[in-house]
């Protein structure tokens, strides 16, 4: 359970800048435990651990900037069910060589504080890669306290695949986007669609889930 770069714990209303580092080795490379603030992330490698970054305790304001949280044992970013990030932008970060590239689960953290819930709000991803992802890109596991919310999330251009390498057997590939509500998200595929899991590409519920743009075939 160690931890390399830990921000926050009872800060209010701070910046965090993390710029221009690689860090490894650890089984949460980089937390976010804070409840108020901004971050940015800029030119970050987080690899080599169980969760490149976790957000215990997140709220608003976080930008990540060419950065990788690749090659990790299970996740690029993992939080838990009463944790959500919002308003914020991924532009030209890489996910995958794991099993997941974002995941949430269904256990609760019992830290105080007035983060947010959900999952993800009002998020731009721009060119961003899910590549050789072995179980699924986004996945949210909650199933309480308004947790697996996909919330106005934009997502245009990146690679996007499988690769059983990193799958871990015992957990579903089922579908490349798997989260149980979703709100008017979109999706500007171009020349890359999202690929299909076992049982297909998205499962939600929700209003307005999705508008798909260039599509040339699913």
């Amino acid at each position: 359970m160690f931890h390399g770069v830990r921000l926050g714990q009872d800060c209010t209303d701070v910046t965090f800048h993390i710029n221009n580092i690689e860090i490894g080795g650890f089984d949460y490379n980089i937390v976010i435990d804070n409840n108020t603030g901004h971050c940015f992330f800029r030119n970050v490698v987080s690899q080599s651990a169980y969760f490149g970054l976790y957000v215990r305790r997140g709220n608003a304001d976080y930008s990540f900037t060419d950065s990788d949280f690749t090659n990790n044992r299970f996740a690029g970013i993992g939080m838990p069910r009463n944790t959500g990030i919002n308003m914020g932008a991924f532009w030209k970060v890489h996910f995958g060589f794991s099993p997941y590239g974002i995941w949430q689960s269904n256990n609760a953290d019992a830290s105080p504080g007035n983060r947010q819930q959900g999952f993800l709000f009002q998020y731009n991803f721009l060119n961003c890669d899910f590549e050789s992802v072995g179980n699924g890109a986004i996945h949210s596991e909650a199933q309480s306290d308004g947790g697996g919310v996909l919330q106005g999330c934009t997502f245009v251009g990146g690679w996007n695949d499988y690769n059983d390498d990193y799958r871990i057997g015992a957990l579903n590939k089922d579908y490349f986007v798997n989260v149980p509500l979703c709100h008017y998200n979109l999706v500007d595929w171009g020349a890359q669609p999202w690929p299909t899991g076992d049982e297909g590409i998205i499962i939600c519920g929700g209003t307005g889930a999705w508008t798909l743009r260039g599509i040339g075939s699913i």
